[in-house]
């Protein structure tokens, strides 16, 4: 999707599983030919206990009403315009390069995903 998207734990709630899949890399080119397939990208899946007081959280237990942040990486451009550099997928997939003479251009990494509890907190993941 591009961006962040928010998901609150129901009330009514008892267990959750949430999964989130990677985008895809794109494809490299060598003279306008596909020679490097773009890669599958993988996934993430969380399973938590749902529960309603905070005072026994475990590591796996989340609370009923919590937001949680589900970002899903995007998938990487091909390597196909001359002379510009692929992008990467949203959520930190890299950027593909041009050889010298941009007969062959890589194509860019799909982003990664994953599902935190706290918005923008890499440790929350």
């Amino acid at each position: 999707t591009g961006s962040v998207q928010t998901w609150v734990v129901p009330l009514t709630a008892r267990v959750i599983v949430l999964s989130a899949y990677c985008g895809r890399g794109g494809d490299g080119y060598e003279y306008e030919v596909v020679r490097g397939k773009r890669g599958k990208g993988g996934g993430v899946t969380a399973h938590y206990s749902v529960i309603n007081q905070t005072s026994n959280a475990g590591l796996l237990d989340v609370q009923a009403g919590t937001p949680l942040y589900v970002y899903a990486g995007g998938s990487g451009e091909s390597g196909i315009n001359p002379g510009i550099n692929a992008k990467g997928g949203w959520n930190g997939g890299g950027d593909g390069d041009c050889a010298s003479g941009a007969h062959r251009k890589g194509g860019g990494g799909g982003g990664a995903s994953d599902i935190r509890l706290v918005n923008n907190s890499l440790s929350s993941r």
